[in-house]
Order: structure tokens, then sequence, then C-alpha cells
């Protein structure tokens, strides 16, 4: 992979204070993985490995204690 494509990459994340989580993600349909919906939503999954295994296993403990996703946040249909 080219520097050029990572620079952009790294350039495209979202940023928390700039943009709305809804705008570039939404939750599978059993709400454990991080889907991306914009170029930038997908770069920030890559680029932070939010749907790495150890990550996907505290979500589903959060799950069976209702934690978890939250309640505001888009699920897959």
């Amino acid at each position: 992979m080219s520097s050029r494509k990572i620079n952009n990459s790294i350039q495209q994340q979202v940023r928390q204070r700039t943009n709305l989580w809804s705008e570039h993600f939404i939750w599978s349909k059993d709400g454990l993985k991080i889907i991306g919906i914009t170029p930038t939503g997908k770069a920030t999954i890559d680029k932070l490995d939010l749907n790495r295994e150890r990550i996907i296993n505290i979500r589903a403990a959060d799950k069976t204690i209702n934690r978890h996703p939250p309640p505001e946040d888009p699920i897959s249909s």
C-alpha cells in the first residue's frame, strides 16, 4: 500500500468533536460489530481496528447486561 493511501486513510478518520457517530457508523444486526457507512467511517474502523476479537467479546458481555449497544445508536436492519 502506498504511503499516500495510508495518509489519506488517517486524514479521513472520524473526528469525535465535529462528526456525529450516526453519520459514519451503524451497528451490525447482532450489535457486536461496527459497520462503516461512509469512506471516513470505514477508514476509522480499519485504522483503529474497532472490530477486533477482544472488543467484540467485551460488547457481547455488555449486551448480556443490557449495557450495549447504546440506545440512541442505529442498528442494521
